[in-house]
């Protein structure tokens, strides 16, 4: 053991005798881009060693135990430093891109506490009055490490949030939708009045991007089912002066039933987003021309099948348009047979009535036909 002792002892002084052990330079440099601690990692393993075999009660020259107890003596400091170092060169990675302008203070303020330009009174720190400094840059990196976890953890939160309007139904529960849009959006104005504004537009930007995303997913699957689920419109069919017609109007109809539609289909077109970003939520409506047009024409469909509904039931009131019932009798019926024959058709008909539906659903319009059937009751 003393010869293994010995030979350790003659590797040791010769890499001290090589200078390779020094703690005369500056503690702290960039190579490359990269932050280096010029804390040599042998002078850790030489510490360890020097500790295992005074516990063993070996001899150790005198240079080398003076040169360990120099290196135990910065040994708090390079390992403080050495975390910074590890910091430096992988913060890059870690932080956010859009939000980077936000930790702009605490970027400056970690970046001032760094040797980086030549001549800078950083360069000149040693391990002999290095203290003040690693306690100064070791608080830098912490205050924008901290600073960065939490705007990490905000982005994730808004994350959550918009991915949260996408679960909800745009059409159906338009109120839910922007309740949770005015939460998220007072979120963000709150860090505004911790943040300046033109550091936040990048980061604002790319949830303005996201919002986009999620209220387009919502105004797809709304235009695809709007009309099935607007708002249900009520109306009635009516007789008079000699004509079946709906009331409302037909034509006030249309313009109820065009406001609640322009009322979701012009939705992108009033939302701005979180930078008043109004331009780019507007491509909504380009982006889904298809649905539109197609929405147009089911609107077209609609009112067909209104008209259609109306016109199928005219006949029901034939007998209403006649100027005289008596003189209509007398013209057509001749025989006591053709009497009697129109006579049970008539009865036949009023049960026939009986039958016919108190409402007819098309689409979001709901018709009742009570006044129409008690029209049809007088007349026959």
């Amino acid at each position: 053991k003393k010869e293994e002792v010995e030979k350790w002892a003659e590797d040791v002084e010769d890499t001290m005798d090589g200078a390779a052990l020094d703690l005369d330079g500056q503690v702290m440099e960039i190579v490359k881009g990269d932050l280096v601690v010029n804390y040599d990692e042998r002078l850790v393993r030489l510490l360890r060693e020097v500790r295992q075999l005074t516990e063993l009660k070996c001899p150790i020259h005198k240079k080398i135990r003076v040169k360990a107890a120099n290196a135990e003596k910065y040994y708090r400091h390079g390992v403080r430093l050495i975390k910074v170092a590890n910091f430096y060169n992988t913060v890059e990675d870690d932080i956010i891109p859009s939000q980077k302008n936000m930790l702009l203070d605490s970027l400056l303020d970690f970046e001032d506490h760094l040797p980086t330009s030549e001549g800078s009174s950083k360069n000149n720190v040693s391990w002999k009055n290095c203290a003040e400094f690693v306690e100064n840059i070791q608080k830098a990196a912490e205050t924008l490490a901290g600073q960065n976890r939490k705007l990490k953890k905000l982005h994730a939160l808004f994350g959550e949030e918009v991915a949260g309007l996408m679960k909800i139904d745009l059409l159906r529960k338009r109120d839910k939708w922007e309740a949770q849009w005015n939460r998220i959006k007072e979120r963000m104005l709150k860090l505004t009045k911790k943040y300046p504004k033109e550091r936040m537009n990048r980061w604002m930007t790319h949830w303005d991007h996201q919002l986009f995303k999620a209220l387009e997913m919502g105004y797809k699957r709304g235009l695809e089912s709007l009309t099935e689920m607007l708002p249900e419109i009520k109306a009635e069919l009516v007789y008079s002066n000699g004509q079946l017609h709906f009331k409302p109007t037909l034509e006030d109809l249309q313009v109820t039933y065009f406001h609640e539609l322009r009322r979701f289909v012009a939705f992108p077109a009033t939302f701005s987003g979180f930078g008043d970003n109004a331009e780019l939520f507007q491509k909504l409506g380009d982006r889904n021309g298809a649905l539109l047009r197609h929405l147009y024409v089911t609107s077209k469909q609609l009112f067909d099948q209104l008209r259609d509904k109306r016109d199928s039931l005219k006949p029901w009131i034939a007998l209403g348009n006649l100027k005289s019932l008596e003189e209509f009798v007398e013209s057509e019926i001749s025989t006591l047979e053709e009497f009697d024959n129109n006579f049970k058709m008539v009865k036949k008909r009023v049960k026939q009535a009986e039958k016919l539906p108190d409402f007819y659903k098309i689409e979001c319009v709901s018709i009742s036909t009570g006044p129409f059937k008690s029209t049809v009751d007088d007349q026959l």
